[in-house]
Order: structure tokens, then C-alpha cells, then sequence
């Protein structure tokens, strides 16, 4: 949940949800002790198969899905 905290030892880190995001339910951590923010959910593209890499991709084909995502399935 949303404010949600973990003890992770040496600091306690708070379950926050990221400026962007594609799912309701998608949180990020965040450090108060550091200030550091650690959640990463904006990058995505679909693949024609899971065993394919970013290198093995149509330029054209990784443009558009990236755009896809930001424009039509990224929630504000």
C-alpha cells in the first residue's frame, strides 16, 4: 500500500507510487534517510517474444511501442 514502510536493517524505506506510472497498484521505494526515490515503470515496449532483446529489435518497431506506451497506456 501506498505509505506502506519496510525495514530493511540500516534505514526503513516507504512504498510510494512514481510520478508516472502504467498500473494502479505499481510503487516505487523511497530512502528518506538518502532522499533517493528508487522506482522505474515508464520504460516499456511490447516484444514480438520474451527472448528478445532491445538489440534484436526494428528501430521502428521499438519507436512506436515506446510511444504507444507513453501516449496511451502510461497513467498520469
Amino acid at each position: 500500500m501506498d505509505g506502506a514502510t519496510l525495514d530493511v536493517g540500516d534505514r526503513v524505506l516507504r512504498a510510494v507510487r512514481p510520478p508516472v506510472f502504467d498500473s494502479p497498484i505499481t510503487r516505487g521505494l523511497f530512502d528518506p534517510s538518502t532522499g533517493v526515490d528508487w522506482s522505474a515503470d515508464t520504460f516499456a515496449t511490447p516484444l514480438p517474444d520474451p527472448q528478445v532483446g532491445v538489440a534484436d529489435l526494428d528501430p521502428e518497431f521499438w519507436s512506436f511501442g515506446l510511444a504507444m506506451f507513453a501516449l496511451g497506456a502510461v497513467s498520469p
